[in-house]
């Protein structure tokens, strides 16, 4: 027979009515008032039907949730009155189950008690069937479902409202938190958990509370962490808090929530925490804002002797930057660059410079120091490039893209320089000589930008930065032909490398200096 099928010849008894329904079939009366009579088939018969009376069941001794609610050192018991209308004597056995689920299984549900009777004929004999918690191993903390099975009718009276076993006590604690975790990233754990244990063993636990808090500077969120449910123990121990377990927890930091106060309870993160903080009475915002950078974690209820403070670094993911060759084109004498895009995916501003790779680089490659990339922005990195001195053709070298993130992350980008031809170069002009140049070099606040002018025009002299941004605008004016000096005050800019570039006349020429603090 099917699970569906004894389903179907379940009796339901309300619990201190006087009528009760089998399914949807009509209760016929056996002369006793408040008794369904059954026949030995379980079904409704003519001649020889057994009648059930108001059912009474509950935890003996429980003074909380009207009997309801219990725990393992107490007995449930469940006491029905049944009638039998015929005039032989008839014996009947009863068993008593517990349910989960409510669909009653004698193979699957857990069994408590049993009680064989012979109900005298024409009368009524009352059943009474009961058993302490503890003595039953299949007997765990949760809610539960009682019925008695009268194996004799292949029948199940069934009691409608659920009955519960309280869950044990249990003191939390986090351990085994890994060093570091990357953004975005769960924070796998390990959830130390001390249960109370004692001469019926360690009570079970169902739906317990965990709370893990996340802690960063003035930052506190509480994490989202289902309820904790434990499988009782019935081995006997000394009464106390028993030998901790280890549950596997992970923790999503973006799903936990910030907390915006705490009201009358102290900082969980503080030695006076007390064993549990009531949600209900915390005040929580929106979802917890995970920044890089180093967070507590903490788990309750606890206590002092057993709470542990654990330390994860929640740090971004690397930079991402394309290390495909780059290939630039510049006129013989002149400057140029060459862009790759950077997201820096932190919160935390970073540095980050670049430089020709030792031994596979040359003075054409000029350098950049201490550049900035603001957290959570996307940047154009530029490697630039001077031609100045350098023949026509091609040059090969390598960047090395340096960042100080949580990787120092270091990227190798070869970089091709293509030289051409002036299409007006100096030289060739009879008698002509052009020449940049610039003392001290490197210097601090001011230097002297010496020209050789080979034949005089309208020329322009101008200073750009790496990022080939002009700076300054030193000169554009008529120059004879000769040598000129020109001072560049450079007080008000920052460190780093600079270009000034002489042109006009249909020439170009450029000079690289650098400026220190």
């Amino acid at each position: 027979m099917s699970r569906f099928q004894r389903r179907r010849r379940r009796i339901l008894i309300a619990t201190g009515l006087s009528t009760v329904v089998l399914l949807a079939v009509v209760s016929i009366w056996a002369g006793q008032a408040g008794l369904l009579t059954l026949d030995s088939a379980g079904t409704m018969g003519a001649s020889s039907r057994l009648g059930v009376g108001t059912v009474d069941a509950g935890w003996r001794g429980a003074v909380l949730a009207g009997e309801r609610e219990g725990t393992l050192d107490l007995a449930f018991a469940m006491d029905f009155e049944v009638f039998n209308p015929v005039t032989e004597d008839r014996p009947a056995r009863f068993e008593l189950f517990f349910s989960r689920d409510r669909e009653f299984s004698r193979e699957e549900d857990c069994r408590l008690s049993d009680a064989s009777i012979v109900i005298p004929g024409a009368g009524r004999t009352t059943v009474s069937l009961q058993e302490t918690a503890h003595l039953v191993d299949c007997l765990d903390a949760g809610p539960w479902h009682a019925a008695a099975y009268d194996v004799s009718s292949d029948s199940w009276i069934e009691v409608p409202e659920p009955f519960n076993v309280r869950s044990g006590e249990a003191r939390l604690a986090v351990a085994g938190v890994p060093a570091e975790v990357g953004f975005g990233q769960s924070i796998n754990l390990d959830l130390q958990v001390w249960r109370a244990s004692g001469s019926f063993g360690t009570e079970g636990l169902w739906d317990h509370p965990v709370d893990v808090w996340l802690r960063n500077g003035d930052t506190l969120c509480l994490a989202e962490v289902a309820p904790l449910t434990m499988p009782r123990d019935a081995v006997s121990r000394a009464a106390g808090m028993a030998v901790a377990e280890q549950v596997p927890m992970s923790i999503d930091p973006r799903k936990a929530q910030s907390v915006e106060s705490l009201g009358s309870y102290p900082d969980p993160f503080a030695e006076t925490s007390p064993h549990r903080i009531r949600r209900d009475e915390v005040s929580l915002g929106g979802r917890c804002r995970v920044t890089e950078g180093e967070w507590q974690v903490v788990a309750g209820p606890s206590e002092r002797s057993l709470r542990t403070v654990e330390t994860v670094y929640v740090h971004a993911v690397p930079l991402q930057i394309d290390d495909s060759p780059m290939v630039i084109t510049v006129t013989e004498g002149e400057a140029g660059y060459a862009e790759r895009r950077v997201r820096n995916p932190g919160n935390r501003d970073i540095r980050w410079s670049s430089r020709a790779s030792d031994g596979f680089g040359g003075d054409w490659m000029v350098g950049m120091d201490n550049q900035r990339i603001r957290g959570g922005r996307t940047a154009d990195v530029r490697f630039t490039v001077s031609a100045r001195g350098l023949e026509p053709g091609r040059y090969n070298g390598e960047y090395v893209f340096a960042a100080n993130d949580y990787y120092q992350t270091q990227v190798s980008i070869p970089v091709e320089l293509v030289v051409l031809p002036s299409r007006n170069r100096a030289d060739d002009v009879p008698g002509s000589e052009f020449t940049v140049s610039n003392y001290p070099n490197p210097f601090s606040g001011r230097t002297t930008i010496q020209l050789e002018i080979g034949r005089e025009g309208a020329f322009r002299l101008a200073v750009f930065d790496v990022q080939g941004r002009e700076v300054r605008l030193l000169l554009d004016e008529w120059l004879p032909q000769g040598r000129r000096e020109v001072t560049f005050d450079a007080e008000s800019l920052p460190a780093g490398t600079y270009l000034y570039r002489l042109s006009g006349e249909g020439v170009a020429t450029t000079g690289t200096m650098s400026l220190i603090r």
